[in-house]
């Protein structure tokens, strides 16, 4: 990572690399410190990394969201805590626009690292159910965002946590002696966002249906 950023602004920078005896800038030995300074704790190589999840490339938004879940391990529970609720304070309570005037790849990014954040945090014990629960809430909400590219995003974190826990929402199977017509078996809260497991699944099969081939994939991975 490091020295693909250091290429890159070899490549971009408009200032000198070197004075005029070809020794580093002073710009450049700033940078460097910096760089090296801040790397040297966990807390600081998170700073450094969390610039990367709004990028411009999805790829490169997901694997730094893969990058930073892996610190989850060397944070105690309330560093973990607070990023969860640094996260989720980054993404809307429904999916009627943008978001606290947030693109959709900074959303992509967020859903993203918050997926894989509380996936890994719940398998290590560092994230408590109401936040898991939080955190499932704000991304089911996300699935049915305008944005395709939030939408991958949102499929993606869904898959991230249910592959450590199980989802915590009930699952909303209708009792066997009630009537299907006044027990439905999929429900939705008001705003249409899917409450139960159940309601979720459907609303991913549903997605399987779309002309995106990389959201059908995703929605058919978190599904399995």
């Amino acid at each position: 990572l490091r020295r693909s950023l250091e290429d890159s602004l070899s490549r971009s920078a408009p200032l000198s690399l070197t004075d005029a005896n070809g020794t580093e800038s002073e710009a450049v030995q700033q940078y460097r410190h910096m760089l090296e300074a801040g790397m040297a704790t966990a807390d600081g190589r998170l700073a450094w990394l969390k610039q990367f999840v709004h990028q411009g490339q999805a790829k490169t938004r997901e694997h730094m969201a893969k990058v930073i879940a892996v610190l989850v391990g060397h944070l105690d529970a309330a560093q973990v805590s607070s990023m969860v609720e640094e996260f989720l304070a980054l993404l809307p309570k429904d999916h009627s626009g943008e978001g606290a005037g947030r693109s959709q790849h900074e959303l992509h990014g967020n859903l993203s690292v918050l997926g894989l954040v509380v996936g890994h945090g719940v398998l290590l014990r560092k994230v408590e159910p109401a936040a898991t629960l939080a955190a499932v809430q704000r991304i089911v909400a996300a699935l049915s965002h305008k944005s395709s590219v939030v939408t991958v995003g949102a499929v993606s974190a869904l898959g991230s946590i249910a592959r450590f826990c199980e989802l915590p929402l009930p699952i909303g199977e209708a009792a066997k002696d009630a009537e299907p017509a006044t027990v439905p078996s999929s429900p939705v809260a008001q705003d249409g966002v899917p409450s139960t497991r159940w309601a979720v699944v459907e609303k991913l099969a549903g997605l399987l249906r779309s002309k995106n081939q990389e959201l059908v994939e995703r929605a058919a991975m978190t599904l399995a």
